[in-house]
């Protein structure tokens, strides 16, 4: 199957910060959050991500799935989108839960 659209990823200011910040706490962060906005370039509706309307359009929030084994961390994000553009308004990271915990 091709995709059919390839939208920009833009960061906000504050994201871009906190990108800084998880790259330095965990050590596979980058890699994770590259894959995250591949993901989210292509289908930012993505199955089990969150819709939510407010007062200025629709928000998203999904979670990509951390993996204690691979070092990389539990990312959350907030996100609005159009056909041209995926605009990430939040971002947090958490370590990886421990299955065996």
């Amino acid at each position: 199957m091709a995709w059919q659209v390839l939208r920009s990823v833009i960061e906000d200011l504050d994201v871009s910060v906190y990108v800084d910040m998880f790259a330095d706490r965990y050590p596979r962060f980058n890699e994770a959050w590259e894959g995250l906005k591949w993901l989210l370039s292509r289908s930012p509706t993505v199955k089990g991500s969150v819709s939510q309307i407010g007062a200025s359009g629709e928000y998203r929030s999904y979670v990509l799935a951390g993996d204690l084994l691979a070092e990389t961390p539990e990312i959350w994000v907030v996100y609005t989108y159009n056909e041209n553009e995926v605009r990430i308004l939040g971002l947090n990271a958490i370590a990886a839960p421990d299955e065996d915990a």
